[in-house]
C-alpha cells in the first residue's frame, strides 16, 4: 500500500474522492487502516469519511489505538457511535480503557444500553488477566436442547460475527461443555445435544494472559472459555487475541532482558525524557555491581603488576563467559515461559547447564591457551587462561540456566535475569576465577 500513499495524496489534495472511492472499494480493511495512519490527522478523518459504513468499522479496528481516539474525536457523533456499537466488546473496552474519562463517559451515553453494559464488564478487569482480553461475543446453546433446536436457538441469537464453536450452558450460565457447529449440522435433529458436546478446558477471569496464551497453545485450542468461581461464563479469549498477547509478552520480556526498562507504548512519539529515564535506573545498579569487578582487579594488582601480560586476556575472557550466560539465559527464560521448562526441573537444568559449560569451556579453552602460548611464549600462561576459560564458561552456563529459575521461585518474572545483569556478575565471578588461577599456577 506504500505504492498507493502518493496518489492517494494527490487524490486528497484535488479533492478527487469519487477516484478516491473507487480506489478504496478495490483495497483491503487492512490496508485501508495502513495508508490511514500514513496520513495527518486532518486526512485520515477525510479519508475515513470516504469508507461506507460497514468498511469503516472494519478499517477502525485495525488502526493504531492513538489513531483511533484521534478519528473518534473528529467524526460526526452518530458515525461515532454507530463505529463504537459494532466494535469487537474486547476491542472496544481496549479503546474504552485509553480514552480520556470525560470522552468517554460522553459517548457511553449514547451508545446502546448492551454494548455499554459490555464495556463495564470488560474494563474492570486488569488489562493482563483472562477477562481483560476477552470477548464477549460467544455462540452458546442450552443443555436441555436437541441438535434440531439448537440451530433454531442460534438463529434467534442473531449472531452477527463468525463461530465454528458453541459453548454449551445449564440454567446457571454455567459450562458444561463444547460442540463443533459442524456436529450440530450433521447430527439428526432429535439428538440431545448432552450427547455428542465434548469436556474442554476453562481459565478463571483473574489467569495472567501469558498462562492463558499456553494453555490454547498446549491443547490447540481456536479459543477457550473464561469462567467465575462458579463456573459461569463470561466471555472467551480467541486465537487473534493471544496473538496480541504474545507480541506484547515478547516485547515486554526483551525490554527487561536487555534492561531497557518499561516499553514505551510508541517508541518515535515517547519523549526522550522519559526513555532516558526508564533505562537509567538499571544502568544505575547495573554501574553498582560494576564495581565489584574493580575491587576485584585492585585486590590482584600485585599479582598483575608482576605479570602484565595477564590483563591481555581479562577482554577475552570476560566477553565469553558474558555470552556462554547469556545464551544459557536466553534458553531458560524461553522454555519457562512456553512452560517447556517447570520449576521443579531446577536441578536437571543446573545438571544439564553444567555438563554444557564444562565440554564448551574445554573447546573455547584449548583455543584461548593456544593463542596465549603462541603469542606470549609461555607455557604457565597458557595453561592459566586455558584452565580459567573453561571455569568460567562453565559457572556462566550454571549460573545463567539457574537464575532465571531462581527468580521465578521467588516470584519475579524471569526475564528479568537481563543480559547485563548475568553479563555483570560473571565479569566479577570471570576475574575471581582467573585470578586464583593465576596465583596458583605462576607463583
Amino acid at each position: 500500500m506504500q505504492l498507493l500513499l502518493p496518489e492517494v495524496k494527490e487524490l486528497l489534495e484535488n479533492k478527487d474522492f469519487d477516484s478516491l472511492k473507487a480506489l478504496l472499494s478495490e483495497s483491503e480493511p487492512v490496508d485501508i487502516a495502513s495508508l490511514i495512519e500514513e496520513l495527518p490527522i486532518s486526512l485520515q478523518v477525510v479519508l475515513f469519511n470516504l469508507l461506507d459504513l460497514e468498511t469503516s468499522y472494519e478499517v477502525f479496528e485495525h488502526l493504531d489505538p492513538r489513531d483511533e481516539i484521534e478519528i473518534l474525536k473528529l467524526l460526526d457523533e452518530n458515525r461515532a457511535v454507530k463505529i463504537l456499537n459494532e466494535m469487537a466488546p474486547d476491542e472496544r473496552a481496549d479503546l474504552f480503557e485509553q480514552l480520556p474519562e470525560e470522552d468517554a463517559k460522553h459517548f457511553l451515553a449514547f451508545m446502546e444500553a448492551e454494548e455499554v453494559k459490555d464495556v463495564k464488564e470488560l474494563v474492570k478487569y486488569p488489562p493482563e488477566t483472562a477477562g481483560g482480553i476477552m470477548t464477549t461475543e460467544f455462540a452458546w446453546v442450552p443443555d436441555s436442547v436437541t441438535t434440531g433446536d439448537a440451530i433454531d436457538f442460534l438463529r434467534k441469537q442473531e449472531v452477527d460475527f463468525d463461530f465454528y464453536q458453541v459453548y454449551v450452558l445449564n440454567k446457571r450460565k454455567q459450562l458444561l461443555g463444547i460442540i463443533d457447529l459442524k456436529d450440530i449440522i450433521v447430527s439428526p435433529p432429535s439428538t440431545p445435544i448432552k450427547k455428542i458436546m465434548d469436556k474442554i478446558p476453562s481459565v478463571p477471569l483473574n489467569m495472567d494472559q501469558e498462562k492463558v496464551s499456553n494453555l490454547i497453545s498446549k491443547y490447540d485450542l481456536p479459543s477457550i472459555p473464561v469462567v467465575d468461581k462458579n463456573k459461569s461464563l463470561h466471555g472467551i479469549v480467541t486465537v487473534d487475541d493471544v496473538i496480541d498477547v504474545i507480541e506484547d509478552e515478547y516485547t515486554e520480556d526483551a525490554y527487561k532482558f536487555g534492561a531497557a526498562g518499561k516499553p514505551p507504548e510508541d517508541y518515535l512519539s515517547t519523549s526522550t525524557l522519559n526513555i532516558a529515564k526508564s533505562r537509567i535506573v538499571w544502568l544505575i545498579v547495573l554501574l553498582l555491581a560494576s564495581f565489584g569487578s574493580g575491587f576485584v582487579i585492585q585486590s590482584f594488582s600485585t599479582v598483575l603488576q608482576k605479570m602484565v601480560t595477564l590483563a591481555i586476556f581479562i577482554p577475552l575472557l570476560l566477553g565469553c563467559a558474558g555470552n556462554a550466560g547469556i545464551q544459557a539465559a536466553s534458553v531458560v527464560i524461553r522454555g519457562l515461559a512456553t512452560a517447556e521448562i517447570k520449576l521443579s526441573h531446577i536441578w536437571r537444568v543446573v545438571r544439564k547447564e553444567f555438563l554444557i559449560g564444562i565440554l564448551v569451556g574445554i573447546g573455547l579453552g584449548i583455543v584461548a591457551s593456544i593463542r596465549a602460548f603462541a603469542g606470549q611464549r609461555a607455557l604457565m600462561l597458557g595453561l592459566t587462561v586455558g584452565l580459567s576459560m573453561t571455569a568460567a564458561i562453565t559457572v556462566a552456563t550454571t549460573l545463567g540456566g539457574l537464575l532465571p529459575i531462581v527468580f521465578k521461585k521467588l516470584g519475579f518474572d524471569p526475564a528479568l535475569t537481563s543480559g547485563p545483569l548475568v553479563t555483570t556478575i560473571m565479569d566479577i565471578t570471570s576475574l575471581l576465577i582467573y585470578f586464583s588461577v593465576a596465583v596458583k599456577i605462576m607463583q
